[in-house]
């Protein structure tokens, strides 16, 4: 081949690997994760309310926009339902649950910073989370919140879920997206397992 076609091909080949490292889910790298965790936990009444028993439905919304956002809620989708033995099945939705008094999680995205290279990639990702076994979550922006006895018991929780990443290897964007993605997925189904607990206590927990 003359010198003008090497060159194109080289110039191909170039752009095949920056398309794959833009678009393609490729991971090859070791990580070092650290989650940061702070959820308080409200009951009302002394058992586990009744609809977070039997592996319940759960409904989430996950506020924020762009690729991250996406990708969080895939894995934590997947996160909750495969791997979480206390709750059926995840619907995410976009507001409110579609059924009054259904259990229901709120999460905001609040700060998502991601600097990526091929072979080296941070992140730091930070949310707020309300979670409400009757849907109702509107008590979060009154403090202190103040629980009362009933005939039927509630559990509520909320608080910052955030984690810190840094990986080495090779790494598509997409593919870090999904690596940071499915850390802070875990980082919730370990705090739901808290709230679970929290409700199923004989005594106040925290």
């Amino acid at each position: 081949m003359s010198r003008r076609q090497w060159f194109l091909v080289a110039v191909a080949l170039v752009v095949i690997l920056v398309s794959g490292l833009l678009f393609l889910d490729l991971r090859l790298a070791r990580s070092r994760t650290a989650g940061d965790r702070g959820i308080g936990t409200y009951r009302g009444g002394d058992k586990l309310p009744p609809k977070m028993a039997n592996a319940p439905v759960v409904s989430v919304a996950v506020e924020g926009d762009g690729a991250f956002a996406e990708a969080f809620r895939d894995a934590l989708r997947a996160e909750l339902w495969g791997n979480n033995p206390q709750i059926g099945n995840v619907e995410m939705v976009d507001g409110a649950p579609d059924a009054a008094g259904d259990i229901y999680m709120r999460i905001e995205i609040v700060r998502e910073e991601i600097v990526w290279t091929p072979v080296y990639a941070r992140a730091e990702v930070e949310t707020r989370m309300a979670f409400s076994s009757d849907g109702d979550v509107s008590w979060r922006v009154q403090k202190p919140v103040v629980m009362t006895g009933g005939e039927v018991p509630i559990v509520k929780a909320d608080g910052q879920v955030g984690l810190a990443d840094k990986s080495w290897g090779l790494l598509s964007l997409p593919g870090y997206r999904h690596l940071v993605a499915k850390a802070l997925a875990a980082q919730y189904s370990e705090a739901l397992e808290t709230v679970w607990a929290a409700g199923a206590a004989k005594t106040y927990a925290k």
